[in-house]
């Protein structure tokens, strides 16, 4: 065995442990710690890569070109695997893989056709760069284009960093592949077997420092999400989804500081619903989580989609209005009473209703702050309840 088959014979063996023990650990993850989204897929691709590499431990089992053929196929199920479990980590219910599954068909269904004749290799190292650059274009723009979902607001640094991270460790594969495909493409003539082995073991060198990038920036971005994720829950109210009171309350600093700073109006409308109690006895708290549940969806679908919504109590809730003079609010705090009030929630055979008392106040800017706003809908609120509830009332000062 030459110096170059015993360097290339080591990669391989290299790739083929560090892949198998990636997909090993990457499994007892998925297995013990479910919070870490998209780790079997990513331990399905190491482990697609691992068979890749042990096929060139031993080239003997498969004929050259066969062999050549089944691992490139290999190479971009790693790819659509890895976008699979990026999808996991980044748009959950997002996007699918159709690039990564095209280029995987595509290379399934012409390879056999580029196994023989004088230009064979040639045309085969065309179409495997073109597919994986098709892949891996694509996956970083996903990588890009999503950093960290999440209640509008951006991503983290530590996101972007490791979304740049995982960017640049893909780039470094896809700058190497159409360089190797270039090279292949601009010859007449077959590359000389020296050449060949050279280019093996460079393509490997890259392929290890991938392999280690690809699973580092991988778990940097789901321990990133996770963290994301423990912040947004310690925003939201756990029966509803809506922002909770503390979270609101961080809101209302920042929609106050953009009001005064753009001399914008800024409502407040505080809702809380009618003879609620009651609804709790007679029907149970189920019934009334229900009822629950279906105003926060009102409010949701009735509001715009910058308005802020947040349940801070038992069976209150608030909207906050940027940009939102005391008429509009007034009426869209009439809207979202006729909607509550037309609304039915299922119960068995009955049909659960609900009617709703809602306070409006506007923010005067300045010394103004968050419990005199919320003070004064509050106080609009008890107006409605003591004319009779089901109603909206508003306090100027």
């Amino acid at each position: 065995m030459s110096g170059n088959d015993l360097q290339a014979f080591a990669l391989f063996l290299a790739s083929f442990a560090i892949s198998l023990l990636a997909a090993i650990a990457l499994f007892i993850v998925s297995r013990t710690s479910p919070a870490f989204k998209g780790t079997k897929w990513l331990a399905a691709a190491y482990l697609a890569g691992a068979v890749a590499s042990g096929l060139r431990i031993f080239p003997e089992a498969v004929p050259e070109p066969w062999l050549v053929y089944l691992s490139n196929t290999l190479v971009l199920v790693v790819y659509l695997l890895l976008y699979c479990a990026l999808l996991r980590v980044l748009e959950p219910g997002g996007s699918r893989p159709w690039i990564a599954t095209g280029a995987l068909v595509a290379q399934a269904c012409l390879g056999p056709f580029l196994l023989h004749g004088s230009h064979a290799y040639r045309w085969r190292t065309s179409l495997m760069t073109l597919l994986l650059m098709a892949t891996l274009i694509h996956i970083c723009y996903l990588v890009l284009k999503q950093g960290l979902p999440g209640q509008g607001r951006p991503a983290s640094i530590g996101m972007r960093a490791a979304t740049g991270s995982m960017v640049a460790v893909l780039g470094l594969n896809l700058v190497f592949s159409v360089f190797h495909g270039l090279v292949v493409a601009a010859r007449s003539a077959p590359l000389s077997p020296v050449v060949l082995e050279q280019m093996m073991v460079a393509n490997m060198v890259v392929t290890i420092v991938c392999a280690t990038g690809i699973l580092l920036c991988f778990l940097w971005m789901t321990a990133e999400r996770l963290q994301r994720d423990l912040e947004i829950q310690a925003r939201l109210d756990g029966l509803t989804g809506l922002l909770n009171r503390r979270a609101l309350e961080e809101e209302f600093a920042r929609e106050a500081e953009r009001s005064d700073r753009n001399k914008e109006a800024l409502s407040l409308v505080l809702l809380d619903l009618d003879h609620f109690k009651f609804v709790n006895d007679l029907y149970g708290h189920y019934a009334g989580d229900l009822l629950l549940c279906d105003v926060a969806r009102i409010l949701q679908q009735t509001l715009r989609r910058m308005d802020l919504v947040a349940r801070i109590g038992g069976e209150e809730f608030v909207a906050l209005l940027p940009q939102t003079e005391k008429s509009e609010a007034d009426t869209i705090a009439e809207r979202l009473r006729q909607e509550i009030q037309l609304s039915q929630v299922a119960l068995g055979r009955s049909q659960l209703s609900v009617t709703a008392s809602i306070g409006v106040a506007v923010w005067h800017g300045g010394g103004d702050n968050w419990q005199s706003l919320l003070q004064r809908a509050d106080a609009g609120m008890y107006l409605a309840k003591n004319a009779g509830r089901n109603r909206v009332e508003s306090v100027a000062s």
